[in-house]
């Protein structure tokens, strides 16, 4: 039984409806949304159906023209510019298809022709969608299309591009739309993750590379997953009340429980820890820092207190040069920041300190001063030490020769009782001589001895008459 174009148009207007409820609820996941949609499309098929009846062919084309202005109308109440055109876009290609079927084979034409190019546009649809943004996993195709079907349509949500550590915004969207919007985007490289609010809450981390965000979800901010260097001048007062400026570079990053980046993929992303370090960012004078901008702050408060235990002279001249008190100072700060900002989700991965200098540049030549009238008590200390020591070798040598000129006397007087006097008063001399050279020679003493001791022995030699070589009295 061949039907007439009222029927056709009836019959096909019901399936169509039909169709787009079952489509409306598998897009939407949404009653409200299925119904919508599916009202709206039994209302243009109720208006062609009725051209039809009224005035046949005629009609049903007036009847195209209006629910084409209908769509232009509600296309630009759902997405301004762009519905305006992708939904009387949709409507005219509908119809175009519908009528090359009908015309080439009648309800034949309808499915030979008319619905596999309608099934043609949509799997083509669905197909493009897939390679349009970087998806990470299958169960994403179905939100790349409604993304890609909601950008058309202008009731997308926000589309948003890292750029340069900067999230910027590239295509405008509605977060709160409930009907027909698709998910918003979230690209960034694999450094970086986004935190997902809500208005009320933390939601969720993203994933590096590509989030997709739903309803009330926006981006609070991105953090940067890769290791952190941060470098931060302070002036301190150390303890004898002298100003100095030091600079410490502290380099940290988030936690990820050991876990190391991996080709290919992004570095890792410990929940937890990003957690931890967001939820306790610094607020200062009434404005919200950075989580990445805690380290500098807790680092100069403590610098500050820890070279306020030592005073200048220790910063700048170690008794002990093997011994840099910078190393200590690092030691101290590092540990303390490690076992304050573990609980934050931060690992302090090391520090180094750079050169301590005063404010006050004069301070330097003061302490200069300081320091040079210091070393030079201490050079004339060890200069009276180095004479004393002089005087009592020199002391010691003598009395050493005195006792050995008398018992080498005594010797002589014993072995010769019946000596002469006169006699035995020049070998008494003669020994002396000899008792003088031998303590001029001795090392001790000639260091310490004048120039003038070698002439005065020479003389005593020649007044007793005294050529070449001494004969050693012992020999007598």
């Amino acid at each position: 039984m061949e039907l007439d174009l009222q029927q056709v148009v009836g019959l096909t207007a019901a399936i169509t409806s039909a169709v787009a409820l079952l489509i409306g609820f598998l897009s939407e996941r949404s009653p409200i949304g299925a119904l919508m949609l599916a009202v709206s499309t039994a209302l243009a098929g109720g208006l062609c159906w009725a051209g039809s009846a009224l005035g046949g062919t005629k009609g049903l084309f007036i009847a195209f023209l209006l629910v084409t202005l209908l769509a232009y109308m509600i296309g630009k109440g759902l997405g301004k510019e762009r519905g305006s055109r992708f939904v009387p876009a949709l409507w005219l290609g509908f119809c175009g298809s519908w009528v090359i079927g009908y015309q080439a084979g009648r309800e034949i034409g309808l499915l030979t022709i008319t619905l596999p190019s309608i099934l043609v546009f949509w799997i083509a649809m669905f197909g493009v969608s897939r390679h349009l943004i970087p998806l990470n996993k299958r169960n994403q195709w179905g939100k790349a299309f409604r993304c890609l079907f909601s950008y058309c349509l202008g009731t997308n949500r926000p589309f948003h591009v890292l750029d340069d550590r900067e999230l910027a915004q590239r295509v405008p969207g509605n977060p709160y739309g409930q009907f027909f919007s698709g998910p918003g985007i979230v690209l960034t490289d694999p450094a970086h993750a986004p935190i997902i609010w809500d208005g009320l809450s933390f939601k969720r981390i993203g994933d590096p590379g590509l989030t997709l965000t739903e309803r009330f979800e926006t981006v609070y901010q991105t953090v940067d997953l890769r290791p952190q260097l941060r470098s931060v001048n302070v002036e301190a007062i150390t303890q004898d009340g002298i100003r100095v400026r030091i600079q410490a570079n502290i380099p940290f990053q988030l936690n990820t429980n050991g876990r190391a980046p991996e080709l290919p993929g992004s570095f890792p992303v410990d929940s937890a820890s990003t957690y931890g370090a967001v939820w306790q960012q610094p607020v200062e004078e009434s404005k919200r820092h950075a989580w990445e901008e805690m380290v500098p702050i807790m680092a100069t408060r403590l610098l500050r207190r820890i070279i306020a235990r030592y005073r200048f002279d220790e910063l700048c001249e170690p008794l002990n040069p093997a011994k840099d008190p910078r190393l200590e100072i690092t030691k101290r700060l590092v540990d303390r920041l490690r076992r304050d900002l573990r609980d934050c989700g931060i690992e302090i991965l090391d520090g180094w300190l750079g050169n301590l200098e005063p404010v006050d540049s004069s301070i330097i030549e003061q302490r200069i001063n300081a320091w040079r009238v210091e070393w030079e008590r201490q050079i004339l200390i060890t200069q009276g030490q180095a004479r004393a020591n002089a005087i009592m070798a020199m002391e010691q040598a003598y009395v050493q020769a005195h006792a050995e000129l008398l018992g080498a006397i005594r010797h002589i007087v014993e072995r010769q009782p019946t000596m002469n006097q006169e006699v035995l008063t020049n070998l008494v001399a003669l020994r002396f001589i000899e008792a003088l050279e031998e303590m001029a020679c001795s090392p001790g003493v000639k260091e310490s001895a004048p120039a003038e001791a070698a002439e005065t022995i020479e003389y005593l030699r020649r007044s007793m008459g005294i050529d070449g070589a001494l004969d050693s009295p012992s020999r007598l």
